[in-house]
């Protein structure tokens, strides 16, 4: 995490943006735009929060403060209680709450671990199928420990992960038993259903391989019946203050007390936080975290040009302006978000004309589209192409210039003519544009704005190794004036 300078510039750190959309049910105040004021955290790829170093991964920020591992919650809404289990699954008792989550263990444990999880998180598949399996054997099978599972897709993540959750929820209605065979599947063949080319004909296939019937898992499916409960899942995992998955709420019923540990942790921090807290202690104090540093991309050896890449940066962002300038702008934008094509058509030339021209600033792009933006992807990815050819800048004219144009669909044709128009070499550009490798920059600049930006266009404006946070379509006279001011505090 980055402790950034928190200005008064309030007058424009908020005007019209594109935001992420909030789950249905989702509490007003459950996601901010931006980080908290004077907050940016480091989000390369394994990172989430203060509380972990390399085991979480984060959706967009949520207004809670980041919690720390092995703070107490003193307003936790726990799980409902266990119903009668339905069975045994390797010898363990399964069976569902009394508010229909999925749980595994003895219903009268001395420790109860609420488990917030995305079936396409790694993190997430490296906690099932490693650290707790050794859990299930020392405490759960012993009776010490009861898991309860929360569906948490992070959709701007894991496109698909949605899907996994409504098939394993589908699987439910066929009993416990059926649903932890379907959970503990999709963990261990994560490779395979993230990267099946039809999701719902793979989960099909994967479900009646795991004893469901058919019949009843199609009717399910259909009827939408899981969505709902998937939806509300995420909505209430967010309303508790979650952000990262995997996380967990451990909680001792017999107290009341219940803890935040974020992250898939070594099994011997678990190991250690159980044993305290059956023993009647507290859970151990988590050691104190380095020193904030700033993400790569964000430091002066990530955003160093990358010699073999003419116009990208180390960490394969585009720039333009002097490499050596004071300062530097990092935009998270949207091709098919309005705030940012008014921003980039309207006030952009009048900022590089004052600042980027002059060398008195460095512009860098990272990649932000939004869930709501159906065809944003397809854009940044193109521009992701269209940077390979070192035509970054002329592509994203076009893009904020045509957006009418290529929002359709399957505007791969389109594209087709954009790139043409932009100079590309449009047989290298539409090969590209096919594979996944052009999407790969898209999502490493989407998990990079986690926590530091919700909204789009979000500017963040590095001087001296500190970075300040604006938001929203900016005039050029007022972006020109905030990064200014920035420079002179």
């Amino acid at each position: 995490m980055l402790r950034i300078a928190t200005l008064a510039l309030l007058s424009v750190t908020s005007l019209a943006a594109c935001r992420t959309l909030q789950p249905e049910g989702t509490p007003d105040d459950a996601q901010a735009d931006v980080a908290p004021a004077g907050t940016l955290e480091s989000t390369t790829e394994g990172q989430s929060g203060a509380a972990t170093t390399d085991a979480a991964e984060r959706r967009e920020p949520a207004a809670t403060d980041s919690m720390d591992e092995g703070s107490e919650i003193d307003s936790a809404v726990p799980a409902g209680p266990p119903r009668a289990p339905e069975g045994e699954l390797d010898g363990i008792p399964v069976g569902f709450t009394e508010d229909d989550l999925p749980y595994r263990g003895s219903p009268d444990a001395p420790i109860v671990v609420e488990e917030f999880s995305d079936y396409h998180c790694p993190f997430c598949a490296r906690f099932a199928t490693q650290t707790q399996l050794t859990l299930l054997e020392r405490y759960v099978a012993t009776g010490k420990v009861r898991f309860v599972f929360h569906e948490y897709p992070i959709i701007s993540l894991h496109p698909t992960a949605d899907r996994a959750s409504v098939a394993a929820r589908c699987v439910a209605e066929q009993g416990a038993e059926a649903y932890w065979r379907m959970h503990d599947a999709l963990f261990e063949r994560q490779t395979a259903s993230t990267g099946a080319a039809d999701p719902d004909a793979w989960l099909a296939e994967l479900a009646v391989e795991m004893g469901a019937d058919p019949n009843d898992y199609a009717a399910c499916m259909t009827a939408g019946r899981a969505d709902a409960i998937v939806a509300n899942s995420v909505a209430s995992t967010v309303a508790r203050g979650y952000n990262g998955t995997p996380s967990f709420s451990i909680t001792v019923p017999d107290t009341g007390k219940a803890y935040d540990f974020i992250g898939a942790q070594p099994v011997e921090d678990f190991s250690a936080w159980f044993d305290a807290l059956l023993a009647g202690d507290e859970p151990p104090v988590p050691p104190t975290p380095e020193p904030p540093q700033l993400p790569y991309w964000a430091s002066p050896e990530g955003l160093a040009p990358d010699p073999d890449r003419p116009g990208l940066t180390m960490a394969g962002n585009p720039f333009r302006g002097d490499a050596d300038a004071p300062m530097t702008v990092i935009e998270f934008t949207d091709y098919q978000c309005p705030p940012c094509r008014a921003y980039a058509l309207d006030a952009q030339p009048g900022v590089d004309q004052a600042l980027v021209d002059t060398g008195k600033v460095r512009w860098v792009i990272k990649h932000l589209p939004l869930p709501e933006h159906p065809q944003s992807r397809v854009a940044a990815a193109a521009a992701v192409c269209a940077a390979e050819q070192n035509r970054y800048w002329e592509m994203s004219d076009q893009l904020f210039e045509r957006v009418d144009e290529w929002s359709i669909d399957e505007p791969d044709s389109v594209l087709a003519e954009l790139a043409d128009a932009a100079g590309l070499d449009v047989p290298a550009f539409s090969t590209c544009l096919s594979g996944r490798r052009a999407l790969e920059p898209v999502l490493t600049d989407v998990q990079d704005a986690s926590g530091v930006a919700g909204s789009t266009p979000t500017f963040l404006v590095m001087v001296g190794g500190v970075g300040n946070v604006l938001t929203g379509n900016q005039s050029s006279e007022a972006m020109i004036k905030a990064i200014e001011a920035f420079a002179e505090d």
